[in-house]
């Protein structure tokens, strides 16, 4: 039923309205997590939106934010692996998204992978500053 704007829908999938720009990834994670799920860019501005919230707890230096990367990286390895062995995309998108957000996975992962992760940003630190390990 045609609303008083007529027939728009912002969340068609193949609306012409919505710029295609602002829904081609911005940076290397979101073309990484896209292109792990058979997809080149985001669905609508719904999805943008939600991947943006995920990624927004991604930006500082602090231990939490370091981690957090670590866990989106680590499900995008997952769905890569998974999209792999797969001609159609078995992991789709929403699905990657909806692993990311699940709290309880993300605190036992966190907890399991702490030393690994910090141990290795810490060796990156290290080999920019072209400081030697100390192991």
């Amino acid at each position: 039923m045609p609303n008083s704007f007529g027939s728009y829908d912002p969340d068609e999938e193949n609306n012409p309205s919505i710029m295609k720009a602002s829904l081609q990834p911005k940076n290397a994670l979101q073309k990484r997590a896209l292109s792990a799920c058979g997809r080149t860019g985001f669905k609508n501005t719904a999805d943008r939106a939600r991947w943006r919230k995920l990624e927004d707890k991604t930006y500082g230096g602090e231990e939490r934010h370091i981690m957090f990367k670590a866990w989106i990286e680590h499900n995008i390895e997952l769905a890569e692996q998974t999209n792999a062995k797969s001609v159609i995309p078995v992991r789709i998108f929403t699905n990657l998204m909806t692993s990311i957000e699940n709290e309880d996975r993300c605190v036992d992962w966190m907890g399991a992978n702490r030393k690994k992760v910090m141990d290795s940003k810490a060796s990156a630190v290290k080999s920019r500053f072209g400081r030697q390990s100390d192991d």
